[in-house]
């Protein structure tokens, strides 16, 4: 009775663990997956979810977040609103994933975005007019 008592106990913590890795930022300045940091005078504010081997997008990015870092992952897509809630957004990296196309409109609402890299990805071809919303763009990296 102890041992399925203790089975469930320890089902029931990883279950609430596993359902949490997938928040990036879990509250201000904590962190799961990824490390989010507040802004300051001389910083904007960041989530840092690089070199984590996410094969997703995680949830739970504060809309307020400024730069965003997605590199060094395992991601091979990206949901079509996965950037939708982050209008504030002046840095995307996703350089260095598996990214084997780009979803139709997943950058439109990023009118605030200044640097977007997608270097080494698998990307063959690109939607029509997927940067077109992009109106503050001074960096895009796309080369292998």
């Amino acid at each position: 009775m102890g041992f399925v008592v203790a089975l469930l106990v320890l089902g029931a913590w990883c279950g609430s663990c596993s359902a949490q890795r997938q928040r990036a930022c879990v509250e201000a300045g904590k962190s799961d997956v990824c490390i989010c940091s507040s802004a300051t005078d001389s910083s904007p504010e960041t989530v840092d979810c690089s070199s984590k081997t996410l094969a997703t997008v995680p949830t739970g990015i504060p809309a307020s977040t400024e730069k965003l870092q997605l590199h060094f992952n395992q991601l091979t897509s990206i949901p079509g609103m996965a950037f939708h809630s982050l209008t504030r957004l002046t840095y995307l990296s996703l350089y260095d994933n598996k990214l084997q196309y780009l979803p139709v409109g997943v950058f439109d609402k990023l009118e605030n975005l200044q640097d977007l890299r997608l270097t080494y990805n698998q990307l063959k071809s690109l939607p029509p007019r997927v940067f077109d919303s992009l109106t503050k763009l001074t960096l895009l990296n796309l080369g292998e």
